[in-house]
């Protein structure tokens, strides 16, 4: 598995895989979703997207475009991952 940055780093290593967002399907309430990301000290603001609540960490536009990955970290939750550019 990549290593993956939490957040944004201020001086970034070019082969650091960086969270971009965190996707939870539907079966996670909102509620629950917004305290998981709390308490794993990320952004809780949240996008119902298709099947999913979106958790965006960064905005797309600072990754390199072909750089997307998407990891199950657990049960229900995936994470996005890029290289900024």
């Amino acid at each position: 598995m990549p290593h993956v940055t939490p957040k944004l780093p201020t001086h970034h290593d070019p082969k650091a895989m960086v969270a971009q967002s965190y996707l939870f399907d539907l079966r996670w309430q909102r509620d629950e979703v917004e305290a998981w990301l709390r308490a794993h000290g990320r952004n809780a603001t949240l996008d119902l997207v298709g099947k999913h609540w979106r958790a965006r960490q960064a905005d797309p536009d600072l990754f390199k475009r072909d750089s997307f990955r998407t990891i199950k970290i657990a049960d229900g939750i995936e994470i996005v991952v890029g290289k900024l550019k």
